[in-house]
């Protein structure tokens, strides 16, 4: 159809261009004439149809590239300082330290004024330092008359730490004898002599516990004088005997104390 049409449309202008007649009559168009009757070209007309269905969506296209980065803004102002906070609590205490070494050992005291008088029996005393379980003690060394002389008696002592009343640490008592030349004559024959050089006793005895121990004015503990606990260091294989056996008159003033385990 489209070939024809083209064909006639063709043949109708080269007509018209002989003649060089315009179209007066442009019925047949509408349908009024006749196409013998005037001298037009026959045109095809073609009538628009109904709207078609829209075509299927077309494919989606590439992404774009990223864009630039923009620049930094500019920088707040700076806020306000808060307020301060409640204080916490304290923290738990530390352990305590380690003691530290011992200091020297301090100058003598000044001597004591002279007390009051004692028992008339005590033949001394008198403080002693120590360096085992105690550092200071009260010694009261007492005499009793018995047979025509005067014995050492059961010595009393006080101060002592009670470290030492474990019951199982020792004191022991060193005594000399006097020199000779001095009528040194023991009550029980053959414990000591009048000799050079001086002989040298050892009297050993137990501590108590210290939960037997006295307190305030009394002794804290007393050390039996009839117990055979003394010996003569310088007779070997010697007897024992007791501290009661000691005359008062035989001894040399000065007492040596030790305390061991």
């Amino acid at each position: 159809m489209l070939m024809v049409s083209l064909a006639q449309v063709s043949v109708a202008y080269a007509a018209n261009n002989e003649t060089n007649t315009p179209v007066a009559n442009r019925d047949y168009i509408f349908g009024l004439s006749k196409s013998s009757e005037v001298n037009l070209n026959q045109v095809l007309f073609l009538l628009a149809g109904k709207d078609g269905k829209d075509g299927r969506d077309g494919i989606d296209g590439i992404n774009g590239t990223n864009g630039i980065d923009g620049k930094d803004g500019i920088n707040g102002v700076n806020g306000k300082d808060g307020i301060n906070g409640v204080n916490g609590r304290d923290g738990r205490d530390g352990r305590d330290g380690r003691d530290g070494r011992d200091g020297r050992d301090g100058r003598d005291g000044r001597d004591g004024t002279n007390g009051a008088g004692a028992d008339a029996s005590a033949l001394v005393n008198v403080v002693l330092r120590g360096t085992g379980c105690t550092q200071t003690l009260t010694v009261k060394l007492l005499a009793r008359y018995t047979s025509g002389d005067f014995v050492f008696d059961s010595p009393e002592l006080r101060d002592v730490n009670t470290a030492c009343g474990t019951g199982s640490k020792k004191i022991n008592f060193y005594i000399t004898i006097q020199a000779p030349s001095t009528g040194v004559s023991p009550k029980v024959p053959n414990i000591y002599a009048d000799a050079t050089p001086a002989q040298e006793i050892k009297c050993s005895y137990t501590i108590p516990a210290s939960g037997t121990w006295g307190s305030g004015s009394n002794a804290q503990f007393l050390l039996d004088a009839s117990a055979a606990s003394c010996k003569n260091l310088a007779i070997s294989g010697g007897p024992d005997f007791r501290l009661q056996d000691i005359s008062t008159r035989d001894h040399n003033p000065n007492f040596g104390i030790e305390f061991t385990n």
